[in-house]
């Protein structure tokens, strides 16, 4: 059968020029056939080198793992999708990750470090907003790689971005299946650009599951923006979740299967 790719960690990552990171993912099911491994940045294939490093390991049977290390990001053409390919003569199965470089301008840097409580942050956007003159309502997406579907293992960890634009900076809500989740500890990324000879906001914020369970099959997570100028913006994405059967197959997880924990425990880590 084709190799399962499954990614370990967080599939969103943020870093700043200069620094390295590593992706990793699994890979199963793929038996006594043979696998090989690609890795692209944007559909641009990528090898080893001096600034790319290329591991994999298929040595168990049916079981392995492949890793890329960035040693270096030069500039924030680094930005991009990472996707990572695994192929068989029976087929093949990848994974995205979503990578941000994040530049040290000094007038941001502070805010992108920082570790913000609502209460702070309410009062920095209220003081910002007071700079700007032209309101812009807001304008809000969850990652495209994280739609119309976001795929997790299940037990592993999660983690789901949302970024939202307007003047002044939106604030920013996540729902469950239409149930607000709490914003206590969440994390959030404020920048600003130029567009349109004025200066927009841009806020980031990641919502992390500690461990992601199965009934949490094919829930609607939203995430929704407002600034108070015009009407709030929002944008959905779907829970897929991939469980081991008792063979240890991996498969999509049914809210009807079995379940001994049905828990989820979604919740917001600090920078």
């Amino acid at each position: 059968m084709p190799p399962v790719v499954a990614v370990v960690g967080d599939p969103t990552v943020t870093v700043t020029v200069n620094d390295s990171f590593s992706l990793q993912v699994t890979l199963s099911q793929y038996n006594l056939q043979p696998v090989t491994v690609e890795w692209e940045r944007n559909g641009v294939p990528l090898s080893s080198g001096e600034k790319y490093q290329l591991s994999n390991d298929t040595s168990q049977l049916g079981n392995g793992s492949a890793e890329l290390t960035v040693r270096f990001t030069e500039s924030l053409v680094d930005n991009g999708t990472y996707t990572v390919t695994a192929s068989n003569p029976a087929g093949n199965g990848s994974v995205d990750f979503d990578v941000f470089i994040m530049s040290e301008c000094e007038c941001v840097k502070w805010l992108l470090h920082a570790q913000v409580t609502w209460h702070s942050l309410s009062l920095i956007l209220h003081f910002v907003s007071l700079a700007l003159s032209f309101p812009v309502a807001p304008e809000v997406a969850i990652l495209a790689s994280q739609k119309p579907m976001a795929t997790f293992s299940e037990g592993a960890s999660g983690a789901l971005m949302c970024v939202a634009t307007g003047v002044p900076a939106p604030t920013i809500s996540w729902f469950r299946n239409g149930v607000l989740l709490s914003d206590d500890g969440v994390t959030l990324v404020i920048t600003s650009f130029e567009a349109q000879n004025m200066t927009m906001l841009s806020v980031t914020s990641t919502l992390n599951a500690t461990s992601v369970m199965r009934d949490s099959a094919f829930a609607t997570i939203t995430c929704t923006a407002s600034n108070g100028v015009g009407v709030n913006s929002s944008d959905s994405t779907q829970l897929i979740v991939l469980c081991k059967s008792l063979s240890g197959s991996v498969m999509r997880c049914e809210r009807t299967q079995p379940m001994h924990s049905v828990k989820v425990y979604w919740s917001h880590s600090s920078c």
